[in-house]
């Protein structure tokens, strides 16, 4: 049992110890704080923060490039949800979510086809949740409490309901993927789980001095401390500070895959959360979380580099005819397709579309997913190989000379 008080928060008495699996019994929930707003912050911090949003606006920049920059935040959102559900232990390939998102958009106002195609790809679930979050965000929902109960009833596929009910109503707890990897309970259910979201709330509305990264980083931490719904708590706080980073202007769309840099992080993700129940120092995580930031931001700069110079290669493979040409160009941000894909995105007769097609793939550009006649899927290998290879970005790389 944990018996020294937190630094942070304080310790209590869980709901009906009694029932908790055997794994829990003898642990302590764990109520944060709330969430201060002019916390001490070392130099060293003041300037990683700056360096972040200085990375944040180099991506920005890189993808005003982008010839489809909606085919870049779609490509990112999956990216971004297939790495969070790894997370959760939800595992799936970029090909197998690629298939997913072309697919949905067969079965949307279907409820069962899209019953049965979640059965099919359970990873469709993260990619749902992250494109309703997006478009609610667009159509100007507050990111709040209320958001994130209809994203995690899109992750639980449950019902929507409001907000009281919506909650958890279990003890919770917090420390991995299973029970046996717990280090902590959460806020009980009832009036303190209410009491500690409400804070929450107020918390990444209150005005202070604190940057909107290290904002962000404490917002993160305590949702993933209150861990106020059912289930998959985790992926909404990762889509909280996804949407976060789009409403408070750091950047103009969801091009920030962050579950990647945390998936391959995961175990000292959860070091540095317990550290902070512990009584560590709060700047320890916002440096952990900023730094992140920072490296996919960076990480996403060169992608976009390395996208763009295989584009310019597919147009000088296939310079016509302009079906061909305009094709071959989108396939970096676009790479899975079937003839219907192109029939409803160009225009273009399912004639013209099996000549395209036909052509990319003696190109030696895309590949036949499935040995089949009819209802053909296409991949372009090279541009699965650039999204799924991992780009270590060095300390020298941090813009040290911008400051």
């Amino acid at each position: 049992m944990t018996n020294a008080p937190p630094a942070h928060g304080a310790w209590a008495e869980p709901a009906n110890p009694a029932t908790l699996p055997e794994p829990l019994r003898g642990l302590r929930a764990y109520l944060p704080d709330p969430m201060p707003v002019d916390p001490h912050l070392p130099t060293r911090t003041h300037r990683n923060l700056a360096e972040t949003e200085h990375a944040l606006g180099s991506l920005n920049e890189s993808a005003e490039r982008v010839a489809d920059r909606s085919m870049l935040v779609l490509s990112g959102q999956i990216r971004d949800a297939r790495s969070s559900g790894a997370m959760a232990g939800e595992n799936a390939d970029l090909v197998e979510a690629l298939m997913f998102q072309l697919l949905s958009v067969r079965a949307a106002g279907d409820g069962t086809a899209m019953a049965e195609l979640l059965d099919e790809h359970p990873i469709g679930r993260f990619i749902l949740a992250s494109a309703h979050g997006s478009a609610r965000l667009a159509a100007g929902a507050p990111i709040g409490p209320a958001l994130l109960g209809e994203i995690s009833a899109i992750l639980t596929r449950s019902d929507p309901r409001d907000l009281d009910t919506g909650l958890r109503q279990h003890q919770g707890w917090f420390g991995g993927r299973t029970v046996r990897d717990a280090y902590l309970l959460t806020v009980p259910p009832g009036e303190p789980l209410r009491a500690a979201l409400a804070e929450w709330s107020a918390g990444i509305r209150a005005d202070g001095p604190l940057s909107r990264v290290a904002r962000i980083a404490l917002a993160h931490l305590h949702l993933e401390l209150i861990q106020p719904y059912p289930e998959a708590n985790g992926h909404v706080a990762r889509l909280f500070s996804s949407l976060e980073m789009v409403r408070t202007g750091l950047l103009r769309d969801q091009i920030l895959p962050m579950s990647c840099w945390l998936d391959t992080h995961y175990r000292e993700y959860h070091e540095r959360i317990r550290a902070v129940v512990h009584g560590g120092p709060l700047h320890e995580w916002i440096d952990f979380f900023a730094t992140g930031l920072r490296r996919t931001a960076l990480a996403q700069v060169g992608l976009i580099g390395e996208l763009d110079a295989l584009r310019r290669s597919h147009l000088a493979l296939a310079p016509r005819p302009p079906s061909l040409h305009r094709v071959a160009g989108d396939l970096v941000t676009s790479p899975m397709l079937t003839h219907r894909t192109l029939v409803d995105r160009y225009g273009i007769t399912v004639k013209t579309a099996t000549h395209v097609t036909r052509q990319l793939v003696d190109l030696g550009i895309l590949t036949s997913l499935e040995d089949r006649v009819y209802n053909k899927v296409f991949v372009c290998r090279p541009v699965i190989r650039l999204l799924t290879t991992e780009r270590p970005v060095a300390e020298s790389a941090r813009d040290d000379d911008a400051f």
